[in-house]
Order: structure tokens, then sequence, then C-alpha cells
């Protein structure tokens, strides 16, 4: 089953979510077609003009509730904002790699809880603690023989 027809632009889809208004926005071509889409039937499709700095391609958009925008990155491995009016800026000079399939891990909001991450010095006494770890019990099974 097909809710609505997508695909306006040349080559590229990107979809994200926008919590707020319970919509999709739509990212099609060479970052020349941005589209809202409601996210109940029947599945409206509203074009949303771009303005700002020209882009690319999007590989990639996630929503930021701590900027009120969308976080983009493009082919041109440029990471943009980007308002639900189009309106799109560069908060940040080219990268030199691409960025495709976002997602931000934010800290503990609502009940949510952080998703705890190591810094590398715990990764790497942990990676050594598992090497001793693994020593150890190869050399406990070769006494035994």
């Amino acid at each position: 089953m097909i809710a609505t027809a997508l695909g306006n632009g040349s080559d590229g889809e990107v979809i994200a979510y926008h919590p707020p208004s319970n919509s999709f926005y739509h990212w099609s071509g060479g970052a020349n077609v941005f589209e809202r889409i409601s996210a109940n039937a029947p599945f409206t499709v509203t074009n949303v003009p771009i303005s700002g700095p020209a882009g690319g391609e999007v590989f990639g958009a996630v929503w930021d509730p701590a900027v009120g925008q969308f976080l983009v990155h493009d082919i041109n491995s440029i990471m943009a904002f980007w308002t639900t009016a189009g309106v799109r800026s560069d908060p940040q000079p080219a990268t030199t790699f691409d960025v495709r399939g976002m997602a931000l891990l934010l800290p503990a909001i609502a009940g949510l809880a952080a998703v705890p991450t190591l810094n590398e010095w715990a990764m790497l006494i942990l990676a050594l603690l598992m090497a001793a770890a693994a020593i150890h019990t190869i050399r406990g099974r070769s006494r035994v023989r």
C-alpha cells in the first residue's frame, strides 16, 4: 500500500520526522525539492519553497529540538540548518566525510535516560582488561591438558 507518492527531484531521497507538527519533511533531488507531508491520512504533501545559500543533494536529516530546526548534511559535505519554512543556513564549513542517516541522542529529558558513553581512556582500559582476561583464560585452558 502506498500512502503517498514522492520523488519529485532528480536524485536522492531523504525523509525526517518533525515531532512538533507530527509531520514528515522530504528532500528530493539536488536539494531542489522540499516538502511537508502530513503524518495522518490523506498524507497531504505541501511544497515548501527553499531560500538561503545554495545546497546540494541531501544525504541525511534530523530534527534538532535544541535549535528548533532540521540538521541536514548534503553531497557537498556541508552541515546546514533548515527551518520548516525552507530557510537554509550553513552552521559549519565542509567536512571531509558524508553523513547519511542521522539521529540525535539527547540527554535525559522527560524521563528518558541518556545513553552512557566511555571516553578514550576508559575504552583503552576496558580493552586492556578484556585482553588480560582472554590471556588468563587461554593460559588456564593450556595448563589443564
